[in-house]
């Protein structure tokens, strides 16, 4: 009876061991927060006649102004009048985590930006962020004003919606371009650019109106800081 009784004891030490230890085949998981770095890079117009000749210096200036000391970033597109005339404002966030993490052999099948939301304003309609990269140069980890120009990204990594942005932490999913960026030796760069108007250069017919949606930065803490979330799986 007393070996019978040993024998059930351990089995059910057995039993709850493999409850508790994770499976050879779990899927791993890195939540990697952002930098100092993040930011964005902005430029406003000087005032003009005409409200494509205030757009079009905003968009395609070469160079900006950095902004990267500050607890939130934001991407933005406004135009608005002033008694000089036109003048238009232009905001392109960037965000920078460290992937050297994940093993070089990796297969990532999943990856989520998260961004905590302070604020959103969507005075032209519906809305979209779109992530692009520049990688491997753009932007430079610190930011130049150099890095502001739209020549240096491109691609549709992933976007979230003005209906899905607002306050709290809010998902990105990264789609297979977006994945594809993720660099498993360094530095993951993502510039966020307002969509339809900045990435597809297309100047906004309405004046005195904003698309804006707010974030916090990494100087903002842990619990608020944007995050990349992968997934991977390495070979048996």
């Amino acid at each position: 009876m007393k070996g019978n009784k040993f024998l059930f004891g351990v089995v059910v030490v057995l039993l709850m061991m493999t409850s508790v230890l994770p499976s050879c085949n779990e899927e791993p998981q890195l939540v990697i927060p952002s930098s100092l770095s993040d930011g964005h890079l902005r430029m406003r117009s000087a005032a003009f006649g005409t409200k494509s000749e205030a757009w079009n210096s905003a968009h395609d200036a070469s160079i900006g102004y950095v902004f990267t000391n500050e607890n939130y970033t934001e991407t933005w597109v406004e135009l608005y009048t002033t008694d000089s005339g036109y003048k238009a404002d232009i905001s392109r966030g960037i965000v920078y985590f460290d992937t050297s993490g994940i093993p070089d052999d990796a297969t990532i099948y999943n990856a989520t930006l998260r961004l905590y939301g302070t604020y959103l304003e969507s005075g032209y309609g519906d809305w979209e962020i779109v992530i692009q990269s520049g990688m491997p140069v753009s932007p430079h980890d610190s930011a130049i004003p150099n890095d502001y120009s739209y020549t240096h990204y491109s691609g549709n990594g992933g976007a979230i919606s003005s209906g899905d942005m607002g306050y709290g932490y809010k998902n990105i999913p990264l789609n297979e371009q977006g994945m594809d960026w993720i660099d498993k030796t360094g530095t993951t760069k993502f510039c966020l650019r307002e969509w339809p108007h900045d990435t597809n250069n297309v100047c906004p017919t309405d004046v005195d109106k904003i698309n804006r949606w707010q974030w916090y930065s990494y100087e903002k803490g842990q619990g608020y800081w944007p995050e990349l979330i992968v997934y991977y799986e390495t070979p048996a």
